[in-house]
């Protein structure tokens, strides 16, 4: 029951904001899934973006893979005198770089040549959130397309119920992944702040997009398994004037679309004609004005009796003309 109250909820909400249903319903939702690949694949290959914040001295850059830090151009250079540290040392050799590190050279060099414990201890955190969160993005960017793939075949191949099941599963299985990437790199890295004395968020526009990215990706998951499919729920067998106009009704083999205009078609010259549907041997239909057909059992069985009464005076009738001729 709650599943059918939501159905009808998401149905009246999407006849609110003019919504379409069937194919045309899925046209959009492919079209908006299409989209969400293409906003995740810019947000994991951008080399810059997730994290960026300014200290006195340096100015840091935070990617799913890649880590920068080069000297601050907009601080006060007398401000900017410092200790000599291994750390500070690694820093000028990381500005002498042309290119941004990978995270685990970046770990490498924090942990294994004993720099700094506490950048050791958040880059190795960092790095399993960035691995988790591309993990998580290629999941269900693979969940999206099985989804679509499944509506391609619901639409366009051979109607079955256990497509829009299977769709279902992974239309909510997408988003799922999506938020709880975000949620975990959120959790694991936010206090990349307090590692270089400054206060305030440290994330940047990337992962406010990818954020944003991830909260719309319900949006097409909810018009293709509640817009797309047939419910049991639809008032109507389902259909509305207009589908029935383009359609019919379902059967109990499923029909849909054009297969429904072509199942109508011939249950209608059954009924006109009174000829199977499937090639064999007239039966009888129901009774035509003026005619003379029966659609009662007895009617079919004078029929038959008729016609073995006939055959049998025809074999007798042959008999007895054998019979004049030898004698």
């Amino acid at each position: 029951m709650p599943v059918k109250t939501m159905g009808k909820t998401s149905r009246a909400l999407g006849g609110c904001l003019g919504i379409p249903y069937g194919k045309s319903a899925f046209t959009l939702g492919a079209a908006g899934c299409v989209a969400l690949i293409i906003a995740w694949a810019i947000a994991i290959l951008t080399p810059y973006g997730w994290h960026a914040q300014d200290s006195i001295v340096w100015t840091y850059h935070l990617s799913l893979y890649s880590f920068s830090a080069q000297r601050n151009e907009n601080a006060v250079k007398a401000d900017q005198h410092h200790a000599v540290n291994k750390l500070s040392q690694l820093f000028d050799k990381m500005e002498e770089r042309d290119d941004d590190i990978w995270l685990s050279v970046a770990r490498w060099e924090f942990c294994q040549q004993d720099i700094n414990s506490n950048w050791c201890e958040y880059f190795h955190r960092l790095q399993i959130a960035s691995w988790a969160l591309l993990s998580l993005v290629v999941l269900g960017v693979i969940c999206l397309v099985m989804g679509v793939m499944a509506g391609v075949s619901f639409h366009y191949v051979k109607v079955r119920d256990n497509l829009h099941k299977w769709a279902t599963a992974y239309l909510i299985v997408a988003p799922v992944a999506f938020q709880i990437g975000m949620v975990q790199y959120w959790v694991m890295t936010r206090d990349f702040g307090n590692l270089i004395g400054e206060t305030g968020s440290t994330f940047s526009w990337m992962f406010y997009l990818a954020l944003i990215t991830s909260l719309v990706s319900w949006i097409p998951s909810w018009i293709l398994i509640a817009f797309s499919f047939r419910f049991s729920w639809d008032e109507d067998s389902g259909f509305s004037d207009e589908e029935r106009l383009m359609g019919g009704t379902f059967s109990e083999e499923n029909t849909y679309g054009a297969i429904g205009m072509f199942e109508g078609f011939k249950d209608t010259l059954s009924k006109s004609f009174g000829f199977s549907p499937a090639g064999g041997a007239p039966f009888p239909t129901e009774r035509i004005e003026g005619g003379t057909a029966s659609d009662t059992d007895g009617g079919v069985q004078s029929s038959r009796d008729s016609a073995s009464n006939a055959e049998a005076q025809h074999e007798g009738a042959s008999a007895d003309g054998s019979d004049v001729d030898v004698f």
